[in-house]
């Protein structure tokens, strides 16, 4: 009798080893995932598990095809409507992001923008500290980079 109720602990303990083990699994490819749409989107940006930056590092080309992504020229109509990747690492990390009069989040930010060809595309960062930075820059195909 003893035995049998030995063996039922041991099995729920291995059910528990178990389903522990799943967790870590779904996890670490949770985390593989993140870091990799982060490193497909914007190469130079660290993601958050992802170590030190990419320093002097030039971001890979992508292809001359992919709209909106900048490898190669691009003609798109003025006025044309894009949604464009945005990504800003100037100014102390926290500062607020503000786009077009809108708080998008915190710097780093790592994001997308709508906007028509041609037009102005404002970029603020308010730190907690010192003063805000303002950025203008052209909607056209390829990643808006807001750096120091």
């Amino acid at each position: 009798m003893r035995a049998i109720a030995e063996l039922s602990h041991a099995s729920d303990l291995a059910w528990f080893a178990a389903g522990v083990l799943s967790c870590a699994v779904a996890m670490r490819v949770a985390v593989v995932s993140v870091q990799t749409a982060v490193a497909r989107a914007a190469p130079g940006v660290v993601a958050a598990a992802g170590g030190e930056p990419e320093v002097g590092s030039e971001p890979s080309a992508p292809d001359a095809g992919t709209p909106g992504l900048g490898g190669g020229p691009s003609r798109v109509a003025p006025g044309a409507s894009l949604r464009i990747p945005l990504v800003v690492t100037a100014g102390p990390e926290r500062s607020t992001v503000i786009v077009n009069g809108a708080v998008v989040g915190q710097s780093p930010y790592l994001g997308e923008v709508s906007c028509k060809s041609g037009e102005t595309v404002t970029v603020e960062l308010v730190p907690e500290r010192g003063l805000p930075m303002v950025r203008h820059r052209r909607c056209s195909p390829g990643t808006l980079r807001i750096a120091q």
